[in-house]
């Protein structure tokens, strides 16, 4: 068995659970920490779980907060750090597919570690003894590489259908086989799954896509009939002809393009999945992806700046095609934009993924590694004020002007104050040659 990193998290863990045995409470850590410990890999979270009711978990800390109060849970702040510490329950008659009817405390750990839901995530762990507490079979599981539900997964599932995408993102988390009487279940709810909230199952999807085998897990959700529930506009692409591949569905080429991101963040995997929307229709343009993603994006409640960076590295789809023909101005500007290094990594897996030669990706590169990776335009010669105090009056022809002038800057045609005054006078005389 792997010890625990004993950190400052860990050390602050153990003083709350020193208080609760202290006082005549049964006090453990449970799941995801206990499960990482036995696999030998890190975990962010401790959770706690005790026999002490809410009250008394109240009672015996000075900083606490009662987000989850009803169902048990108190927030205890300890040395800085926020636990949550849920007392020992029983939970029966999930009505609406994720909370519990009824809730009844136990001071009996084995009963509240069956109503949990998988058994890799079942365990107890006292920090004091440093015994494990496993009434489920967590340790065979995790030995077999086996996920699998605790008791029925039907049971398991009507209780909480967001339980069915967490069995695929613990499974490829892990790279464990899916227990096959839990993925038949998950396959029986699969249309459950829209009865989640949009931010839940945005969540969920968005750490399967940055975690350790994205690309298995799209493919996952795709078999098990969830995909088609959630984002139907993706599952549509296995039966749409990548037309720069041959042989190859949309969905295939997204599934590859997933295997070949090198730093998986949200905005990328996004990008990727939601690139080729709306392509039933040859008519479809790239904007008009761009919109179907953005509507997409919105719907499932992703902020506003997860947005536009999606939106605009779709809508960058071409743009470093023609990179090497276009003036110095046009990729300066480009380089500045917020999202420019997700643009960039998406060309470049879109050109692993279909054959296209990576001479312009390098091309990028190396002016990003001249510019001295200073990727802001830098400030122009002459501002808007400037300009009006040589008498130029606002409007179109004025932005147009303003426009041009920083276009020269950018070509280093103009590389001065004096010669942007020069050439600025000089358009009092013949405008029109802007």
């Amino acid at each position: 068995m792997n010890k625990l990193k004993k950190d400052k998290t860990y050390n602050a863990a153990l003083k709350v659970v020193n208080e609760l045995q202290s006082t005549g409470h049964t006090a453990y850590f449970v799941g995801g920490i206990v499960r990482d410990m036995l696999l030998g890999v890190e975990s962010k979270d401790i959770d706690i779980v005790t026999s002490a009711l809410p009250d008394v978990v109240d009672s015996l800390f000075k900083r606490t907060h009662h987000i989850g109060a009803a169902f048990g849970i108190i927030n205890v702040v300890e040395q800085g750090i926020n636990f949550e510490v849920a007392t020992f329950r029983e939970e029966r008659e999930y009505n609406d597919g994720r909370h519990p009817e009824e809730v009844h405390y136990t001071t009996d750990p084995k009963l509240d570690a069956v109503r949990r839901d998988f058994t890799i995530n079942g365990m107890f762990y006292n920090p004091v003894t440093e015994e494990i507490h496993d009434f489920v079979n967590g340790q065979a599981d995790l030995k077999r590489g086996i996920l699998t539900t605790i008791d029925d997964p039907e049971i398991r599932f009507k209780e909480d259908y967001l339980r069915m995408m967490r069995a695929v993102r613990f499974s490829n988390r892990f790279g464990f086989t899916l227990d096959p009487n839990t993925a038949t279940a998950i396959t029986k709810f699969s249309e459950n799954v829209t009865k989640l909230s949009a931010e839940r199952v945005r969540d969920e999807l968005s750490k399967m896509l940055t975690g350790q085998r994205p690309a298995q897990s799209l493919i996952q959700l795709e078999q098990l009939g969830i995909l088609t529930h959630i984002l139907p506009q993706v599952s549509a692409l296995t039966e749409i002809q990548d037309p720069h591949q041959t042989n190859r569905s949309l969905f295939e080429s997204c599934i590859q393009m997933l295997q070949h991101m090198a730093v998986p963040s949200i905005e990328l995997a996004w990008s990727i999945m939601l690139r080729n929307l709306g392509t039933t229709d040859s008519s479809t343009t790239i904007a008009d992806t761009a919109q179907l993603a953005e509507q997409i994006m919105k719907e499932m409640r992703f902020s506003k700046k997860e947005t536009v960076a999606v939106v605009e590295a779709i809508s960058s789809k071409l743009q470093f095609d023609t990179i090497h023909e276009k003036p110095r101005a046009h990729w300066r500007r480009i380089m500045s934009r917020n999202n420019f290094p997700i643009e960039l990594e998406l060309y470049r897996i879109d050109c692993l993924c279909h054959t296209k030669t990576l001479a312009n990706y390098e091309l990028m590169l190396e002016r990003v590694h001249l510019n001295k990776y200073d990727l802001k335009l830098p400030k122009p010669l002459l501002t808007g004020g400037n300009l009006i105090q040589m008498g130029f009056k606002p409007g179109p022809h004025f932005s147009k002007l303003i426009t041009t002038l920083m276009n020269k800057q950018l070509n280093e045609e103009i590389t001065t104050k004096q010669q942007a005054l020069t050439w600025a006078n000089g358009q009092k005389k013949s405008p029109s040659s802007i």
